[in-house]
């Protein structure tokens, strides 16, 4: 009986390691593919990212206004941080 578990126990290990290799060979292929995916889209000219919410020349024009930052950041509808 105790033989029988050994070798039950050793199979089931052996499955993990299997199950284990599939599996960093599956993240690889996507890592992979994510990579491809981004380079592909930089190359058709997309630009990657978040939208800026306020452009940097307007938040200098109403800063040179003598706007205060919260008034900027009120009248571009933004968060302070952000203006």
């Amino acid at each position: 009986m105790k033989k029988n578990f050994i070798f039950f126990t050793l199979m089931l290990i052996g499955l993990m390691y299997s199950f284990d290799t599939v599996a960093q060979f599956e993240r690889d292929l996507l890592v992979e593919r994510t990579q491809a995916g981004l380079q592909r889209t930089k190359a058709a000219g997309t630009k990657l990212g978040r939208p800026m919410a306020a452009s940097i020349e307007d938040v200098r024009k109403l800063k040179a206004e003598g706007l205060s930052q919260s008034a900027v950041a009120a009248r571009l509808k933004v968060s302070l941080s952000t203006a």
